[in-house]
């Protein structure tokens, strides 16, 4: 794949010269939590849109709140967006999760991909440039390290309603784009626990051994460096289509998970290394989806890219170290 041309006035500069007014979807899960703070920081203008379990005005800061809005309900998506006028789309909903989307199929289609189709439609409409946070199970996992160009064969429900999303976006045409994002790491922020967040307390919590698999393999990257990432590629003139975010390693969540006791100063004694086949799934797991990251690190070569261990000392305050508990994430 011919690398991608250089974006003038990427990350910091462009932070400080965008102009645009922005609507980040999902902004109470995880990464969206990340987003909405690192916006702010840039000091944008943004609207949240988070899940309907939120309260009505539950603030970002007292002076943006909240807007709570069901993604199923897709008829009244074109009312919500008309009153947010935006020009820029972040589009971190979903319904996110491998075991929910497996329960709910027909509702991960409504939301992951027909809710996805009405926002593309709607900023091409309004001449919105529009990113979609993709993943990177919409692979197989049998042929890495997984290029933007390769064809997307998932084994998942989660998977396939996000492949179906990225063919419905791309479809709309306009000024659209999609970021494949490898697996997220990094302290949850307060919007629900995660494997990093299970890692941790295994770790610094008296209890059973947390197996983790050793022949399943990831390009994991912290929610800030990612969150980083698709800010440049939502406020950039650097051309749409597919993006691919993963970081500088593979790793299994073996090897990712014993470098997090050694940065905490913890015994690995906590953790049990197993293969995938001694644990049963209802779905079958891929082995590798691995990410080629290399359009986007040669069009934003200076924007962060830490390794793993790097980017856990940032997240991680020093005085967990050697913590008889869970650490506070960094506020």
């Amino acid at each position: 794949m011919n690398p991608a041309p250089e974006v003038a006035g990427s990350s910091a500069e462009t932070a400080r010269g965008f102009a645009g007014r922005v609507l980040i979807t999902g902004v109470s899960g995880r990464l969206g939590r990340y987003a909405w703070r690192a916006a702010g920081a840039r000091d944008w203008t943004v609207e949240g849109w988070c899940s309907p379990r939120w309260s009505p005005g539950t603030p970002g800061d007292h002076n943006h709140p909240w807007q709570p809005v069901d993604l199923a309900q897709v008829a009244d998506l074109a009312a919500l967006f008309d009153r947010a006028q935006p020009t820029h789309v972040l589009h971190l909903a979903a319904l996110s999760t491998v075991a929910g989307c497996l329960a709910q199929p027909e509702l991960a289609t409504q939301v992951n991909v027909q809710a996805s189709r009405e926002l593309a439609r709607l900023s091409r409409q309004a001449g919105a440039r529009f990113l979609l946070a993709s993943t990177d199970l919409v692979f197989s996992g049998d042929h890495a390290p997984c290029r933007p160009e390769d064809l997307p064969a998932p084994r998942q429900v989660y998977g396939r309603s996000k492949w179906q999303a990225e063919q419905a976006v791309l479809a709309e045409g306009g000024d659209v784009a999609v970021a494949r994002l490898a697996l997220l790491f990094g302290p949850s922020l307060g919007g629900g626990r995660a494997w990093f967040d299970q890692q941790l307390q295994a770790l610094t919590t008296p209890g059973a051994p947390l197996p983790l698999f050793v022949d399943e393999w990831r390009t994991p990257l912290d929610y800030a460096t990612a969150t980083h990432g698709l800010l440049d590629l939502l406020s950039t003139d650097c051309g749409g289509g597919i993006w691919h975010l993963g970081g500088p390693e593979r790793l299994s969540r073996w090897e990712m998970g014993t470098r997090l006791a050694r940065q905490l100063a913890c015994s690995s004694a906590r953790l049990a290394p197993v293969p995938r086949a001694e644990i049963a799934a209802p779905e079958p797991r891929p082995a590798d989806v691995s990410l080629d990251s290399s359009r986007w690190r040669s069009a934003f070569p200076h924007s962060p890219w830490p390794r793993y261990e790097e980017a856990l000392a940032q997240l991680l305050p020093p005085a967990t170290r050697g913590a008889t508990h869970s650490p506070r994430p960094l506020a």
